[in-house]
């Protein structure tokens, strides 16, 4: 990775968003009456927001409740199990687009391309 560029906190913001990923797709849902799910892997979301640095109660509500806007406000609502499911898969591939794109080393040099 040093070839590449990347400095040694480089690595470690990689290294824990990979982490965090793997976790989030370890993190299942049980159905509560057709309407709600109930995360059933209470450690793993805690592993992820550990690694993602956010409040698990934050987290939990991200995978399980949605926002519906209203004439004067938010309504939330909850997620059954398979909306939930699409996202948490939605949310695994954010960390990595923006935290990758922002980290691309920026001296063409460091990536030994030479034009010709």
């Amino acid at each position: 990775m040093q070839a590449l560029g990347f400095t040694h906190e480089d690595v470690t913001s990689i290294d824990r968003i990979l982490a965090a990923i793997l976790h989030l797709g370890n993190i299942e849902f049980e159905d509560q009456g057709g309407v709600t799910s109930v995360i059933t892997t209470e450690e793993e979301v805690g592993q992820v927001a550990r690694l993602l640095g956010v409040d698990k109660e934050v987290l939990v509500r991200i995978l399980t409740k949605r926002m519906l806007p209203s004439q004067k406000e938010l309504i939330e609502a909850s997620l059954p199990p398979l909306r939930a499911k699409f996202t948490r898969d939605a949310l695994a591939k954010v960390p990595a687009q923006y935290s990758l794109r922002e980290r691309t080393p920026r001296d063409k040099d460091n990536l030994c391309i030479k034009d010709n």
